[in-house]
C-alpha cells in the first residue's frame, strides 16, 4: 500500500501541466544566471574557477536555501490535500493506515523535490557551457567538470538540506494543518541561518555554536574551507568532516526526531482546528449568532442607488480594517514578531562584538540589523498578500461577496494596503526595539530622522510596490502557490539583474 500511495502521489502531482511550466521557467531562469556568472557563489579570487568544487558546493548551499519556497507547496499539499478539499470522509474509508499515509506522502514529496535538485546539476553544466560559448565566461575562468564533485555535493549538502526543510514543513502541516505554521517553520530556519552565519561569525569563541546553529551548513562549510588555497578550491571536493559533519549530524537528528514526533501526534481522523485558521469566521458561524440592531455595523449605506466617493472610502476603510486586524491577530504573525525581537537582541549582542571588541549601538547599525530580515519579511508579505486574495475562495464565500454593491478596485486597494501595513508594522516595531537597544547601551544620540527616512523612503515604497505586484499576480494566476512562486522569482530576478 505504501508503494501504491507513493506512486499515486507522484503521478498526481506530475499530471498538472503547471508543474512542467514551473520547472521550465526555473531551468531557463537559472541557466541564464549561470551563463552570466551571476548566481555563482563562493568565488574569492580571480584565479578560482566558476565551476570549481568550492564554488559548486557554495552555490548549491545558496540554492537549497532558495528552494524552501519550492518545498513549501510540495510538502504542504502532500500533507493536507484531502483536508483542504473536504475529502477525508471518503478517502479514509479505504483501508489505509496512519503509517502508510504519513510516510508515503512524505517520501513522495521528498522524491518530487529531487527533480529540481538533480536538474541543478545539468543547469550548472549547461549554463557554464553557454557562458563559455557566448563569451560571458572566459576559458581560463572555468575548469573541467567532475562527476564526484556533483555527487558529494548532492549527498552532503542538497539531500540533507531538503530533508531538514521537508521534515519541518511536512511535520507542521500534518500536525497543525495550517499553511501559516508551515511558513513560520521556514521563517524559523531562516532566522537560525542568519543568526549562525552573521550573528556568531565575528567571535572566535562562538564559531562552533554558529556552525551548529546554521541549518543549511553554510557557515560550517566556510569554516572547514577558510584556509584553502586557490589550488585546493579548484581541485578539492567537499568533505564530510569537521564542522560540516557535526552540523549534518545535529540537524538531521533534530529533523528526524521532529518528524517522528509529528507522526506520533498525527491522526487521520483529526481535522483542522478553527482556532488556527487565518479567517476563522465563516457563513455557518454567522448564521448561528442572533442578529440584532445593536450588533450590526453596516459597511454600505442603506441606499445603494447612488455610489458616492464617501461610500467608496467607507467600503475601502472597513475592508482594510478587517483584513489588517485578521493578519495582526493571527498567531503565526505574533510568533514571528516575538521571534524577530528576540533574535534582533541576540544578534546585536553577538554580532557587534567583533573579536571581543564591542561596537557602538549607532543608528545606522540598528537599521542594518533590521534590514538583514528583508528576505524573511518579504516572504511573509507574499504569504499574507496571497491569503487576503484567497480567503473568500478558501471559505467558499466569494459568491456572497461578489453580490454586494462595491467595486473591485476598493477591495484590491484595501487588500494591498492591509498586507503592506502589516509588514511595515513589523519594521516599525523592530526599529523601536533598536532604539531601546541604543538606550540600554547608553547611546543617547539617536537619529530619529534617519529611522523615518529609511522607513518612508526606502522600505515603504519597496513593500508597497511588491504588495501591488503580488496582489496582481494572485488575481491573474488561479493558483496560490504558483502566484507566490512567481513573486519570489520576480524579486529574485530583480535583485540579480
Amino acid at each position: 500500500m505504501i508503494s501504491y500511495l507513493f506512486s499515486r502521489e507522484i503521478k498526481y502531482t506530475l499530471s498538472f501541466p503547471l508543474v512542467y511550466i514551473s520547472l521550465l521557467l526555473f531551468a531557463l531562469f537559472f541557466t541564464f544566471l549561470y551563463s552570466r556568472g551571476i548566481v555563482i557563489i563562493g568565488i574569492v579570487a580571480e584565479n578560482e574557477w566558476v565551476n570549481s568544487p568550492h564554488a559548486i558546493s557554495a552555490t548549491s548551499i545558496f540554492l537549497t536555501i532558495l528552494s524552501m519556497m519550492v518545498a513549501l507547496p510540495f510538502f504542504y499539499n502532500a500533507a493536507n490535500r484531502e483536508y483542504q478539499n473536504n475529502f477525508t470522509e471518503i478517502f479514509f474509508t479505504t483501508p489505509i493506515t496512519r503509517f502508510q499515509f504519513f510516510w508515503a506522502r512524505f517520501w513522495a514529496a521528498f522524491a518530487l523535490m529531487m527533480i529540481p535538485a538533480v536538474a541543478l546539476i545539468f543547469i550548472n553544466i549547461l549554463g557554464v557551457k553557454i557562458g563559455l560559448a557566448i563569451g560571458s565566461i572566459l576559458p581560463e575562468e572555468a575548469g573541467a567538470f567532475h562527476f564526484s564533485t556533483f555527487l558529494k555535493t548532492f549527498l552532503f549538502i542538497v539531500l540533507p538540506n531538503i530533508f531538514i526543510i521537508g521534515s519541518l514543513v511536512f511535520g507542521l502541516s500534518m500536525w497543525l494543518k495550517n499553511l501559516a505554521y508551515a511558513v513560520l517553520g521556514i521563517a524559523f530556519l531562516h532566522i537560525c541561518y542568519l543568526t549562525g552565519l552573521y550573528g556568531l561569525s565575528n567571535d572566535l569563541d562562538h564559531f562552533a555554536l554558529g556552525a551548529l546553529l546554521d541549518p543549511f551548513g553554510e557557515f560550517a562549510f566556510n569554516l572547514d574551507t577558510r584556509y584553502f588555497t586557490i589550488e585546493e578550491r579548484n581541485t578539492r571536493d567537499i568533505q564530510l568532516t569537521g564542522y560540516l559533519l557535526q552540523n549534518r549530524l545535529v540537524w538531521l537528528t533534530l529533523s528526524g526526531l521532529f518528524l517522528a514526533f509529528t507522526y506520533r501526534r498525527f491522526s487521520i481522523l483529526s481535522t483542522p482546528s478553527k482556532s488556527l485558521n487565518l479567517y476563522p469566521k465563516n457563513s455557518e458561524d454567522l448564521l448561528k449568532k442572533p442578529i440584532s440592531n445593536k450588533n450590526v455595523n453596516p459597511i454600505f449605506p442603506k441606499s445603494h442607488s447612488v455610489k458616492t466617493s464617501f461610500c467608496s472610502f467607507a467600503v475601502c476603510k472597513n475592508i482594510l480594517k478587517i483584513d489588517l486586524l485578521n493578519i495582526v491577530k493571527h498567531l503565526p504573525y505574533q510568533l514571528l514578531l516575538g521571534a524577530l525581537i528576540l533574535f534582533q537582541i541576540v544578534d546585536f549582542i553577538t554580532r557587534h562584538h567583533d573579536y571581543g571588541v564591542a561596537s557602538f549601538a549607532q543608528t545606522h547599525t540598528m537599521i542594518a540589523n533590521v534590514r538583514d530580515y528583508d528576505v524573511l519579511l518579504m516572504l511573509f508579505l507574499f504569504f499574507y498578500a496571497g491569503e487576503t486574495v484567497w480567503k473568500s475562495r478558501n471559505h467558499h464565500f466569494e459568491e456572497l461577496i461578489d453580490s454586494t454593491p462595491y467595486h473591485a478596485v476598493e477591495a484590491v486597494l484595501a487588500k494591498t494596503l492591509a498586507s503592506s501595513l502589516a509588514i511595515l508594522l513589523l519594521y516599525g516595531i523592530l526599529f523601536l526595539v533598536g532604539i531601546g537597544i541604543q538606550w540600554s547601551q547608553g547611546f543617547w544620540q539617536i537619529d530619529v530622522w534617519q529611522y523615518l527616512t529609511e522607513m518612508m523612503v526606502q522600505i515603504a515604497p519597496f513593500v508597497l510596490v511588491w504588495a501591488c505586484v503580488t496582489i496582481l499576480i494572485q488575481s491573474l494566476v488561479n493558483h496560490k502557490f504558483l502566484g507566490m512562486a512567481l513573486s519570489i522569482v520576480l524579486i529574485a530576478g530583480q535583485s540579480y539583474l
